[in-house]
């Protein structure tokens, strides 16, 4: 299933907005009481009464942390606009830009920050004339000094969704789209793009794709492939690899996500359903990728969700330990 297809019936929701909820009454005082202000939870920085949904984060080198999401409607079927906020190391969060306009439905913000703390911003722009299926997949840069480059398409034309972006250490940028057929374009440090190519055929492509790229700029990419997890692996010029099922489950797997570790390796997680359970059961469940080989896949000790699938799941490596978000 494609998750943000879905996502756009079923997983939109409001940030929630806490209100006062009365006031003091002096009986000795005639002057007009003021109006009540918003009171927030100061973990929420979308701050706002519409849609805030589909956020992305990255930090960066400095240790700035930047967020993108997807807001501006006041129900599911609003065209939304992407805001964005910093806050750095130590600092406060920044005032919300505003990074799209309302002429096309900007959808799947995915970011990624480089080496030199350039923030590279990648989406989903839609046509919004009904009956029309046509997107575009779009990219801009944030410099340190704040400013944003102007807007580029990188796709082909048609109806790409699903963008995912990812930098190597040198400051290269890869960005795969699904368009049927999954495909690659990549731009190295202050150079031009690509042209886009096609990675993964049609009839090997799949929904929900999940990219990494190693220390020595090797793409890893993984996708939901018939109920499978495929993955296949590839550089900026070389040939890409056929794809390997990693999941080798009789049970549906979905929702993968990989990741490097600190030896720069692959692993990847993704969510099981479990029919023996029940309907809609998940467990997560992992490989990784020993010399050439994929290990036995394993679960998860504690990640049955009850009825639901674990979706937005991410795997990080510190100090030799593994973190489970």
């Amino acid at each position: 299933m494609d998750i943000e297809t879905y996502g756009r019936g079923m997983l939109r929701g409001v940030i929630g907005v806490i209100f006062l909820a009365g006031v003091i009454l002096n009986s000795s005082c005639h002057k007009a009481l003021p109006l009540p202000e918003p009171q927030y939870d100061p973990r929420n920085i979308s701050r706002n009464d519409t849609y805030s949904v589909g956020p992305s984060i990255a930090v960066g080198p400095d240790g700035t942390v930047y967020v993108v999401w997807m807001d501006g409607g006041h129900n599911e079927y609003d065209p939304s606009r992407l805001y964005f906020r910093y806050k750095p190391s130590g600092g406060e969060w920044s005032e919300v830009e505003i990074l799209t306009d309302t002429t096309r439905d900007a959808w799947a913000p995915h970011i990624a920050v480089d080496p030199s703390n350039n923030l590279h911003l990648v989406w989903e722009s839609d046509d919004p004339t009904p009956g029309v299926l046509h997107s575009e997949i779009r990219y801009r840069m944030r410099s340190p000094s704040g400013e944003w480059s102007d807007v580029e398409v990188l796709s082909n034309p048609g109806s790409p969704v699903q963008p995912r972006i990812a930098i190597d250490p040198s400051g290269t940028v890869h960005v795969i789209w699904n368009s049927g057929a999954i495909w690659y374009v990549y731009k190295s440090p202050n150079g031009d793009w690509g042209v886009p190519r096609e990675v993964v055929p049609f009839a090997y492509a799949g929904d929900n794709p999940s990219l990494a790229v190693d220390s020595e700029g090797i793409c890893h990419l993984v996708y939901e492939c018939s109920d499978e997890i495929c993955y296949v692996e590839g550089s900026t010029t070389g040939e890409w690899s056929e794809r390997v099922n990693v999941s080798q489950s009789p049970y549906q797997s979905t929702y993968a996500r990989i990741a490097i570790d600190e030896n720069n390796k692959p692993w990847v997680l993704w969510t099981e359903n479990d029919w023996r359970v029940g309907y809609s059961t998940g467990i997560i469940y992992y490989t990784r990728l020993i010399g050439d080989t994929w290990a036995q896949p394993e679960s998860v000790p504690g990640t049955r969700a009850g009825h639901a699938w674990p979706r937005n799941k991410s795997l990080f490596f510190y100090g030799g330990k593994k973190y489970l978000l």
